[in-house]
């Protein structure tokens, strides 16, 4: 409470009931607060020993959460009831909450904006707690200009304490299931007080002005009394407390100056978002011991982007450890904070603040590099602090303004007329907190005067605050030490569990909002009450699992499986129960069977009613522990009939109605046979279902009661439970097999399953559905492979469906053969590889590996052969040397051929042999001519033969064999002895009619000279 007080004045500790007033003496103001809050303290406690923690007088209409009615409301712009008297009335913690007309969440009269409710956008369903914050808060002529008395010209005398009452919704995290969210489970939901303390340390000593004085141990320093306040204005941790620090994230990326946003390198888990969305602003620091603190306004949906309120002023780098930390930020005061006035206009520049008033006197006058405090009745009820800035500038005398360092947020509704009392207050500092106090390392926790603090715990909160007087007649300052705040004090009471969905196909379109459960305990007037009986009460009930034995809530007027209730059911209550009191007679289970009774007049057999069967079960209680438990179990013939029971079931009936019976007034506690069982149990509708459900526990305060309750045995439904597929990963062309698993063997009739596939161009099944035949759990389809690519194949029974992926690749193209034309080649001679693939290959070619096994025999293999557009491709190689080699060609495969190089040797042996013949034709024709008597001219000296010269071939004339037949049919003349000189002269003329020759042989030339 920031008002112009003295010193606190209320410990509970002390006990005290009343303040008494002695005459003549100084009225002080803490005198007659203590007064007013002990009195009012104890009203409250008193409340709340009489109604409960949380309480709605009859009607019981107060604070009843429903849909809104009218149908362009927001989605999560719920309905709240409330009323003149006793239909607005609600207790919490003892304190009276009033609401005196009904309203709406969005437009309630104590929270001014408030958070709005993240409803689904999905098929998700978002769950909360809807609660009501209670607490008070101190309401001065700056928010109620009606307390000031106008007889007096101006000044205010004493302030007023409002109880605030705030409709506010705790969204339930999505890892908790919606089962486990109940009305006494709500209560884990809802926000808890902060873990904050304060510690004053005592001021130093210091040598005393007179000599003779001893030192004081406990020295003020300061020239007045005062009255500190300590608050915190953005909540956090303590910087160094054993506790650690809450959030404590490095940057994922570099932020420049003027950024708006920061980018988190891990996200937020929900402990840490709650925080930092109750705390409002994060300190940003590095390595380099820069640091600045930033205001957050949005979280992303991922938890790991915050944006700011206001531009980053310096730049912070990963390299440097850019780390977001949340610690806490205090403001303090030596008043109070008392001292504010009201803010009657702002500047176009949302700077310039007009002021009512620039101060009481000297002391209280407002002047350049004041801290101060911008807020509303908006900043008060929502987020408990306002807009903390300075004063650039003394205040302008005549206009009565002041520009203040920082523009005033958006949040702040300054248009005239808004009514939201815009006030600016007045602190005396501001600092981080700190676990420790240091004269040096901690500056900001020296408040002045030889008045230090130390902050210890965790997770401080917006508004809390603590006070402290320090007096200067005794250098005296309050001890605090690890104080818990003394302020603000919230009282919380959950009133409704409810729910966001996205309407269903079929139903209404957009977002609905039911009311899973009311919360609120409605009471009676004492007087109207009726006299209560102490008995045996049901608290609740469960079926027992068969094998493991343990429990699960059974629901009146549910569906339970057959297979839930062979291990029995245990009725839970809240005091240990008689052994000897529950047999067959007092713990009844029994069925309703269809009865068909056949009329003579009648076509067929009608249905005129139904006969109940009670099933045989083991009655009992529990041992030790267990005391408290009733336990009926079926026997074994009953078991093994249990599951045929389902079967009797008729069309249109939900199932075989089951319904469950204690007699009560036979029925009582152990060792007590006073105490009986109190089973009344009265309907609780189900919103948004047609079914009913029991209030428990049990009990009108009456002794006795028959305990009822029914629900309806089922058939445990034959669902889909696997869809695989052998293989996952095919080759398009191929298919695989998928496998799809009942849950149970299927029924008469089968089960269809429906098959499709997101992509047909990628995969395909057989066939548009499958179906599996009675007593099979088991069914197989084929699934085929058309071109690359991936394929979700579904399987869908009714609403239930599993899907399974199918990967198609592309067919692998492999070489699948190799031939050479020909593989036998002249030396010099070329041959053709020919290389066959398995499929056309694409266009943009594929490359097939050459080699060669022996080196040098061939020639222009290339090392590669790419083909393209095509399944078969060439080259050509040359024959280098003789021998052989093994040309492979790879791609996938590995294919072979054999290539040879030869010389032609059948042609060399025929050249040859003619060779030896025209030898022979030349030996047999010389001899002949040598035999031919030649003719010598007697006037020519016979020349002497030369020997022919061994490299000069012979010449022969076209016409030579035709000489040497006419030569060989006639007789040569003799030749002259040796040493003989022919006679005569040769002539050419003679010579060639004489042999037949053209010319002369060389030794049968003449010599010359």
């Amino acid at each position: 409470m920031k008002g112009d007080f003295s010193r606190p004045s209320v410990d509970g500790r002390h006990h005290y009931v009343g303040v008494l007033h002695q005459q003549g003496r100084v009225w002080l103001d803490s005198d007659w607060n203590a007064d007013t809050l002990e009195r009012l303290g104890r009203a409250q406690r008193e409340t709340a020993d009489v109604v409960g923690v949380c309480g709605v007088p009859e009607p019981g209409s107060a604070f009843r959460i429903s849909p809104n009615p009218d149908p362009t409301a927001a989605p999560d712009d719920f309905f709240i009831a409330g009323g003149e008297g006793a239909a607005g009335r609600c207790y919490v913690h003892g304190v009276l909450c009033q609401l005196d007309a009904s309203t709406s969440y969005l437009s309630q009269p104590d929270l001014l904006d408030p958070r709005r409710i993240p409803v689904p956008t999905s098929g998700s369903e978002v769950i909360g707690v809807v609660y009501l914050e209670v607490w008070q808060r101190l309401i001065t002529y700056l928010e109620d200009d009606t307390l000031r008395e106008v007889a007096l010209g101006g000044p205010d005398t004493a302030t007023r304490l409002r109880t605030v009452a705030q409709v506010r919704v705790a969204i339930v995290p999505s890892s908790v299931p919606a089962a486990a969210v109940t009305c006494e489970t709500a209560g884990q939901f809802l926000p808890s007080a902060g873990r904050g303390t304060l510690t004053t340390l005592q001021p130093p000593d210091s040598a005393p002005g007179d000599l003779c004085r001893l030192p004081d141990p406990a020295l003020f320093t300061g020239r007045e009394n005062h009255l500190y306040r300590v608050e915190i204005h953005d909540g956090g941790d303590v910087t160094g407390s054993a506790s650690g620090l809450t959030v404590s994230v490095k940057l994922a990326q570099d932020a420049d100056a003027g950024a708006l946003a920061l980018v988190l390198a891990t996200p937020l888990d929900a402990v840490r978002f709650d925080a930092v969305t109750r705390w409002g602003a994060l300190t940003l620091v590095d390595d380099d011991g820069q640091s600045e603190r930033v205001a957050i306004t949005e979280l992303s949906s991922d938890r790991t982007v915050l944006t700011l309120g206001t531009p980053l002023r310096a730049a912070f780098t990963t390299a440097r450890n850019a780390t977001v930390i949340g610690v806490a930020r205090f403001k303090w005061s030596r008043d109070n904070a008392a001292f504010a006035v009201r803010v009657t206009a702002v500047g176009a520049d949302r700077r310039t603040l007009t002021l009512e008033s620039l101060g009481r006197d000297a002391a209280t006058a407002l002047r350049q590099g004041d801290l101060v405090e911008v807020g509303d009745d908006a900043s008060e009820l929502g987020p408990a602090r306002g807009h903390l800035t300075f004063l650039v500038a003394d205040p302008d005398p005549d206009q009565f303004t002041v520009p203040v360092a920082d523009v005033l947020p958006d949040t702040f509704d300054v248009r005239p007329g808004a009514g939201r009392h815009l006030v600016l207050r007045r602190w005396d500092g501001q600092g981080t907190a700190k676990a420790i106090f240091g004269e040096t390392a901690t500056p900001d926790m020296n408040l002045g005067d030889g008045v230090h603090i130390e902050f210890g715990g965790s997770d401080l909160r917006s508004g809390d605050y603590w006070q402290f007087a320090a007096r200067r007649a005794d250098g005296s300052v309050e001890a605090l030490t690890d104080a818990p705040p003394a302020g603000i004090v919230r009282n919380r009471c959950p009133l409704a569990i409810v729910r966001w969905a996205l309407g269903t196909p079929g139903g209404s379109p957009g977002i609905a909002f039911d009311v899973v459960a009311d919360c609120r305990q409605v009471f009676s007037p004492l007087s109207e009450l009726p006299q209560a009986e102490e008995g045996v009460r049901i608290i609740r009930v469960s079926t027992i699992d068969p094998d493991r034995g343990s429990v699960s809530p059974l629901v009146n007027d549910s569906d339970v499986l057959v297979n839930d209730l062979l291990g029995g059911i245990a009725i839970h209550c809240d005091r240990q129960v008689e052994p000897a009191a529950i047999s067959r007679a007092t713990c009844v289970l029994n069925v309703d069977i269809p009865s068909l009774v056949p009329f003579a007049t009648a076509a067929a057999t009608p249905l005129v009613g139904y006969q109940a069967l009670i099933l045989a079960g083991d009655v009992g209680v529990g041992e030790g522990e267990a005391a408290n438990t009733i336990v009926w179990q079926p026997t074994a013939d009953t078991s093994a009939a249990l599951a045929t029971l389902p079967s009797l079931k008729l069309a249109g009936d939900r199932g075989i109605l089951a319904r469950l019976t204690l007699r009560g007034s036979f029925i009582w506690a152990r060792d007590n046979p006073g105490l009986l069982l109190d089973g009344d149990a009265f309907a609780l509708p189900t919103a948004g279902t047609v079914t009913t459900s029991l209030s428990l526990p049990t009990g009108d305060r009456r002794r006795g009661g028959t305990f009822e309750m029914w629900f309806w045995l089922v058939a445990r439904p034959v669902v889909l439970t696997g869809l695989s597929l052998d293989p996952v990963r095919v080759t398009a062309g191929d298919a695989a097999t998928a496998t799809l698993t009942l849950s149970d063997v299927a029924p008469p009739g089968g089960i269809v399953v429906v098959l499709t596939t997101s992509d047909p161009g990628v995969a395909r099944p057989s066939a548009a559905s499958v179906t599996i035949p009675a007593g099979r759990s088991t069914g197989t389809f084929t699934v085929t492979a058309n071109a690359a690519g991936a394929a979700i194949i579904t399987g869908s029974v009714g609403s239930d469906a599993l899907t399974s992926e199918l990967t198609v690749v592309e067919k692998p193209i492999v070489l699948t053969d190799l031939q050479l034309d020909p593989a036998a080649i002249l030396l010099g001679g070329t041959s053709t590889g020919t290389v066959t693939l398995s499929q056309v290959a694409p266009a943009s070619g594929v490359s097939v590996g050459l080699s060669s096994a022996t080196a040098g025999v061939i020639d222009g293999l290339p090392p590669s052969l790419t083909i393209a557009a095509s399944a078969t491709g060439t080259f050509t190689v040359t024959g280098q040397a003789l021998g052989s080699t093994v040309i492979q060609a790879v791609l996938g495969a590995t294919r072979a051929a054999t290539l040879t190089v030869f010389r032609p040797k059948g042609k060399e042996r025929k050249e040859a042999k003619d060779k030896d013949k025209d030898k022979e034709k030349d030996k047999e024709n010389l001899a002949k001519e040598r035999e031919t008597p030649l003719r010598v001219a007697p006037d020519v000296p016979a020349p002497t033969p030369a020997r022919p010269s061994r490299s000069t071939p012979r010449r022969r004339s076209p016409d030579e064999g035709a000489g040497r037949q006419r030569r060989a049919g006639r007789t040569r003349p003799a030749r002259p002895p040796k040493g003989a000189m022919p006679t005569g002269r040769i002539g050419p003329t003679d010579e060639a009619q004489a042999t037949g020759r053209a010319f002369i042989r060389p030794e049968e030339r003449p010599r010359v000279g």
